[in-house]
């Protein structure tokens, strides 16, 4: 039986901009066109379901991230997992540990 391993990356997109608050769709999107190619799975977390479009861009500088979906946190507010597989389907669990904020 052969084996593969699979790789994942996970970046936190903060809603498409840098911390001053200018959008970088398009450098996260370079960041994957030159890192990130041959990866299996990749995460965006802190990204509005409205935002489609960016995460889009996003997958299409990847050659292999041929799938996405978006998984709601909260309220059109989560996270995207895209895939060199197909998904079938999501689970997505919120965690609430005392007063601080959910997450999934």
């Amino acid at each position: 039986m052969q084996h593969r391993t699979l790789t994942f990356a996970t970046i936190n997109v903060h809603e498409f901009r840098d911390t001053e608050q200018t959008p970088n769709t398009k450098r996260l999107a370079d960041l994957v066109k030159s890192k990130f190619q041959s990866i299996d799975f990749l995460c965006l977390q802190e990204v509005y379901s409205s935002q489609q479009a960016h995460w889009k861009q996003i997958q299409e500088a990847s050659a292999t991230l041929k799938y996405s979906q978006f998984c709601a946190a909260l309220p059109n507010f989560g996270n995207v997992i895209m895939s060199r597989f197909p998904i079938e389907s999501i689970q997505t669990s919120v965690a609430r540990i005392g007063d601080h904020e959910a997450r999934a």
